[in-house]
């Protein structure tokens, strides 16, 4: 059995620590687990399954009902190997499940101990009431342990989570010089440093996990559709996230584009980096994506998610706003008339920038008051009051520069589309927390809470 040695810890924990991590070494935290597991795409009778070992064990994998472990669940078991590298990837569907009802994954060595046991559970697509967490931006060599761990606990633990963006950091293999992977085991190597420091990979409850990418687990920063590594690096994105689709639950679209519907709402989540600059006429998610999600919007609620931010013109920072104004205002146009064709109203959940934010968009662009929730830096650089760096955004309502994660927590509310946000902080505590209420003549945000650390920058920055 693998044991987690020497992983890089977070920049909370001391000066030394940082300075440690700077230089390129590793910070010792104690292990959580022997291998790293995630739960990817889960519906209410699928989920899928990701784990990472050395290539000298062979593993058995086992499930059953948390009730009963010795009642074996069905189950598909692939061992994805890749030329030259000492890791491999189990990649494991199992069936057969229901919401009502909790699980447990078992990791079995080659003599048939039980070397790793997780519990997971299955989605209800009936639930009313929920709690989405959203994040990106995951730089291993800051890893801040502290956040993964505040994540976990019940009362801010969420029911499903998503990553936009920058899950791992190809070109950041050494903290301080920027280098695109070379070949795809470079690219395969990274990933396995990433899924072994982090403590997202570790938790004794697997959360299911949903992702996109942005530039760097594309490659590197800013890469488009251009890049001649692209290909490969999506492929192996794929084998350790496990982002399948689910048919009747989870919709595939172009790249790594997808739709389903939880808590009321429908989720189209948008691939930015695959069609960049592919078509001058759509530089951003090129034509068959936007047809897709054109096509995938419904009746109601929805949110419409990318790892760039869409409109981030404000701050003159990466984004469909800024980096393609004449086409965004198009853009902007065409989803309006699709979405009161349909009846459906509309808010925007995107990353990258390194902090989080609430901005109201205005009714001139969708007929009623909007949000765009950016969620960013879960570990990466940053540094409180972060944002107050960048231009004057007047559709900011709230921010947070310090490292985060977003949560959407949902009650039954019958047709309306209202929900608070409240952005975690590594410490436990809620950075801020606001109310939204979207479709509206007046402004969309009700209630808002800032953390006195951010007050204070804000008034004295």
């Amino acid at each position: 059995m693998r044991i987690l040695g020497s992983v890089p810890g977070g920049i909370q924990m001391n000066k030394l620590a940082f300075l440690f991590m700077a230089g390129g070494l590793s910070v010792s935290i104690p292990a959580l687990a022997a291998y790293s597991i995630i739960q990817g795409s889960t519906s209410e009778s699928e989920t899928w399954i990701t784990i990472v070992a050395p290539a000298a064990e062979k593993l058995r994998i086992q499930a059953g009902a948390e009730s009963d472990p010795v009642s074996a669940l069905p189950i598909e078991v692939k061992r994805v190997e890749y030329p030259g590298s000492q890791h491999v990837v189990y990649r494991i569907k199992i069936v057969g499940l229901s919401p009502q009802t909790p699980y447990v994954l078992e990791v079995l060595d080659d003599r048939g101990r039980v070397a790793d046991r997780r519990a997971f559970k299955a989605l209800d697509p009936k639930q009313a009431n929920g709690r989405v967490a959203v994040g990106s931006c995951m730089l291993r060599q800051l890893h801040n342990p502290y956040l993964w761990s505040n994540l976990a606990r019940e009362e801010n633990r969420p029911d499903l989570l998503i990553i936009l963006g920058d899950l791992v950091y190809l070109d950041r293999a050494k903290l301080l010089r920027g280098r695109p992977p070379q070949n795809g085991l470079e690219a395969w190597e990274e990933f396995v440093r990433s899924r072994n420091a982090e403590g997202l990979y570790f938790w004794e409850n697997l959360v299911p996990t949903l992702s996109v990418w942005d530039d760097h687990d594309a490659g590197g920063d800013g890469v488009d559709s251009s890049f001649e590594l692209l290909r490969e690096i999506r492929y192996v994105y794929d084998t350790f996230t496990a982002n399948d689709p689910v048919p009747g639950f989870i919709d595939a679209g172009p790249g790594m584009a997808r739709s389903f519907q939880l808590f009321g709402k429908n989720w189209i989540l948008m691939d930015s980096r695959t069609f960049r600059e592919d078509s001058p006429s759509n530089p951003l998610f090129g034509h068959d994506q936007n047809k897709w999600m054109l096509r995938n919007l419904k009746s109601g609620p929805n949110f419409i998610l990318s790892g760039t931010q869409f409109y981030g013109a404000p701050i003159r920072k990466d984004s469909l706003e800024y980096n393609w104004p004449e086409f965004a205002i198009e853009w902007t146009k065409e989803l309006r008339e699709h979405a009161e064709w349909k009846r459906a109203t509309l808010a925007f959940v995107s990353g990258d920038v390194h902090f989080s934010e609430v901005q109201e968009l205005e009714p001139e662009l969708f007929g009623y008051w909007s949000v765009e929730i950016t969620a960013s830096n879960i570990h990466s650089f940053g540094f409180p009051g972060h944002h107050y760096l960048k231009p004057n955004n007047p559709r900011r309502r709230v921010a947070t520069g310090t490292h985060n994660m977003v949560l959407l927590e949902f009650t039954d509310q019958g047709n309306g589309f209202g929900f608070l946000t409240r952005a975690l902080g590594w410490r436990g505590n809620d950075l801020f927390r606001t109310v939204v209420s979207i479709g509206g003549l007046q402004p969309s945000i009700t209630v808002a809470q800032e953390s006195g650390c951010e007050k204070l920058l804000q008034t004295n920055p």
